[in-house]
């Protein structure tokens, strides 16, 4: 019994090896005459697939679209040959608006498309012609001043009564886009305000927070250039006058306790008796900035290297979350900058696979549901 059941199996699965080509060209050939529009044939091309394999689900779903298809192709054209017949009656405002009916069930239908095409040529008359070129002309200098929304106005209301033509249509395309790139570039502008204001009261880091969006969303941004050089020279500023409190600080702190070497106490003395004097500045702020160069390294290095073996151990987010730390730290280092964007380029790629994966197995459920639109 057990061999019979074995032979058998065998049997089914040598039948099945050889129907798998002819089952994968009848679909192919009938996702190809889908494409087409030729839904009859896709169906013939599917079911003839179901009967070889009936429990392919795939080959089953689409000829459940085809099925859809069919329907869907069958309303427009019904549609459209409702509108063709307005047409007939010179009824052209109502067969307008029933031809844009039948294209919004099928954009793709061609007897549609050749209504909307009667319609339009019946509408386009040379004076017509004439009123939506002194329109658009009027939108575009309407815009160009800035009245946007007054322009924008004039061509819907143009659009509405000459049965939207293509021109006007166009036009109302160039404004909005326009449009859009002027409220951002007054975004923009306001950030370049609001950063200069900090940049004022000296708060370089967060003229920097506000800068550093906008030079990635538009680095040729009027006068961001200028603001990034005052907060870089601001930083510096800012910086030199803490390793001066600092250094003063550890001067005095050093003196408190009597551990003053020669080099210290020449130092201290020379800021005492010789304050504002560029050369010992310039020697205090090399002193300053070594101490800082020190640390910074050391800091960047550590970071690297905890950064480096969290990755390997696969805790990706822990590492851009200590190189950003680091990076808000120390400043934009290349070595941080490099090794932070890699790994922000695997996280986002990791995201982005998973999300593809859920909208995959979510439009397959919703095709499995037959919900085609949703999917």
């Amino acid at each position: 019994t057990e061999a019979r059941q074995l032979r058998e199996r065998i049997q089914k699965m040598a039948q099945q090896q050889a129907i798998l080509p002819k089952v994968g060209a009848l679909k192919t050939t009938g996702q190809e005459l889908l494409a087409k529009g030729r839904y009859a044939e896709a169906i013939q091309n599917f079911e003839n697939a179901l009967r070889m394999d009936s429990a392919n689900t795939e080959i089953r779903q689409l000829l459940d679209q085809a099925r859809g298809s069919v329907d869907k192709f069958r309303k427009a054209q019904d549609v459209a040959e409702a509108a063709a017949k307005l047409a007939d009656r010179q009824d052209f405002t109502a067969a307008h608006e029933m031809v844009k009916q039948a294209l919004a069930i099928d954009p793709t239908n061609t007897r549609a498309r050749e209504v909307l095409t009667r319609v339009q040529h019946a509408f386009d008359s040379q004076e017509r012609r004439k009123e939506v070129t002194e329109i658009v002309a009027r939108a575009a200098s309407m815009a160009s001043s800035g009245s946007f929304d007054g322009a924008l106005a004039l061509l819907n209301d143009a659009g509405k009564r000459l049965h939207e033509p293509p021109e006007v249509v166009d036009a109302i395309a160039r404004i909005e886009a326009a449009r859009k790139q002027k409220l951002e570039s007054d975004r923009r502008q306001r950030a370049l305000t609001e950063a200069a204001e900090m940049l004022r009261q000296e708060r370089v880091d967060q003229a920097e927070n506000i800068l550093h969006p906008v030079k990635k969303e538009s680095p040729n941004e009027p006068g961001l250039a200028e603001l990034l050089t005052a907060c870089a020279e601001l930083r510096r500023k800012l910086e030199r006058r803490d390793a001066v409190r600092r250094v003063t600080e550890r001067v005095h702190g050093m003196q408190e306790d009597g551990e003053l070497d020669r080099a210290l106490a020449l130092a201290e003395r020379a800021l005492t008796e010789f304050a504002g004097e560029t050369a010992l500045a310039s020697l205090r702020d090399e002193a300053a900035s070594l101490v800082k160069q020190r640390d910074e390294r050391r800091a960047i290095d550590e970071t690297l290297r905890t950064a480096a073996d969290l990755r390997a151990a696969g805790k990706a987010p822990e590492a851009l979350a200590k190189l950003r730390e680091t990076l808000k730290r120390v400043g934009d280092v290349p070595a941080l900058q490099s090794l932070a964007s890699e790994i922000a380029n695997d996280l986002r790629a990791r995201e982005e696979r998973a999300a593809v994966q859920t909208a995959l197995t979510e439009a397959r459920a919703l095709i499995g549901q037959s919900k085609f639109s949703e999917a």
